[in-house]
């Protein structure tokens, strides 16, 4: 099983079809379907190079291929955990576009339980690819709202035009000579980001948490720590 680093993964396939590895399971993400290229052309990449690598019928490795969505669970995470700082700290907080975009954040601890369950479980799942989401899709004002509400806060949020933060991404690129490059990013934010997962649901059960259960978890700890 390769969690690390989706870079690696044409790397791991090979070593794993060199010495005659059965099977190997791929940890990738979502992002993979990102409209924009910064966001997805790289892992596109990766995942033609694996599809190469196995297309052989003599090939003896077979690939099992997830995608989380958004993780969070514990305050060591990228995504949540800046959130919930956020709208601790802040009594006015922008979000781009009102909030309307939708997200589908995966908690650690679902994420956990269906890495065994696949590795577990290698005639229903191997040689496929499963996308691994949270419960159901949310707007990002409905997370945002859940934080506050977790928090105890009174927060307001203002709505920012997505057009507006794009051309200040681009300023920025300007006036560092491109080597401050947001534009995507920034465009990125706007984009919605959910992923059904009735596949893995199908195939080994997959139930996740509902993200106010997963939220409160996190909250607790910040409010703790």
């Amino acid at each position: 099983m390769h969690i690390y680093n989706i870079h690696h993964s044409p790397s791991i396939v090979q070593a794993a079809i060199k010495n005659n590895v059965n099977r190997a399971i791929l940890v990738h993400t979502t992002g993979i379907y990102s409209n924009f290229k910064y966001a997805s052309q790289g892992y596109k990449d990766v995942e033609r190079k694996v599809s190469e690598l196995t297309s052989n019928l003599d090939c003896p490795t077979k690939v099992t291929i997830l995608r989380p969505t958004m993780i969070y669970g514990d305050l060591c995470d990228s995504n949540m955990s800046k959130f919930i700082k956020m709208i601790d700290k802040l009594r006015i907080m922008p979000v781009i576009n009102r909030g309307k975009s939708l997200i589908q954040p995966v908690n650690a601890r679902d994420l956990g339980k269906a890495f065994y369950t696949v590795l577990m479980s290698p005639d229903k799942t191997a040689g496929k690819a499963y996308d691994l989401s949270g419960e159901k899709p949310l707007q990002m004002i409905e997370v945002f709202k859940m934080i506050s509400n977790s928090l105890n806060k009174k927060t307001t949020f203002v709505s920012i035009p997505l057009g507006f933060g794009v051309v200040l991404a681009q300023f920025a690129k300007v006036l560092t000579l491109g080597k401050i490059d947001y534009v995507e990013r920034v465009q990125c934010m706007g984009e919605d980001r959910s992923y059904p997962h009735a596949e893995a649901k199908k195939d080994f059960n997959y139930s996740p948490m509902s993200f106010e259960e997963g939220i409160q978890i996190e909250v607790n700890q910040y409010l703790k720590k």
